[in-house]
């Protein structure tokens, strides 16, 4: 069983993460400390945060703003919506349909993005689209936008997909 006590983040994407939670006023030191985090740690732009309590801290976030993107967003995302668009895309027949079912399902919430898929040949592109005059908090909302699509239709499929280009409109983190 592997140990997740050992494996660490580092507190720069954690503090991404959180920057929507920040920016809103909520009160960052009662979270750290109900999640195990050492302050110093946190804002420490070289430290590097345990995994386990990197997720209390997120679900206490989750928990206390009812938005699952903690404020990253123009919009909450309502505790439920991924767990809603993942049951929607669950019993689809493939990858493909599954991946439309979770495009249909998160449109339906202007917030931010206009989700789009292109087919060519045998690739597959999601695209996230900026809606005009919708905040976005910090750009790490597309990165963890994307990874949970990209995680979930792997667990689906039961096997890793390879991703073979990723294109962002700005430019990477310094971690």
């Amino acid at each position: 069983m592997l140990n997740t006590k050992s494996i660490t983040i580092s507190s720069q994407l954690v503090m991404h993460t959180m920057a929507g939670a920040m920016a809103k006023g909520v009160d960052m030191h009662a979270l750290l400390a109900s999640s195990g985090i050492d302050e110093a740690v946190f804002w420490d732009k070289q430290g590097r945060l345990p995994v386990d309590s990197v997720v209390k801290l997120h679900h206490s976030c989750s928990w206390v703003m009812n938005d699952e993107v903690n404020g990253l967003l123009e919009s909450p995302l309502r505790a439920g919506i991924f767990r809603m668009m993942a049951l929607t895309a669950v019993h689809t027949s493939t990858l493909g349909d599954a991946l439309q079912r979770c495009v249909d399902f998160i449109n339906l919430f202007e917030n931010s993005f206009v989700y789009s898929i292109v087919q060519k040949r045998r690739q597959t592109e999601l695209i996230l689209e900026r809606i005009p005059g919708h905040a976005v908090r910090d750009d790490h909302a597309i990165s963890l936008l994307m990874s949970v699509l990209h995680r979930f239709l792997g667990w689906l499929a039961n096997d890793r997909l390879m991703l073979n280009q990723v294109m962002l409109d700005y430019s990477p983190p310094e971690y």
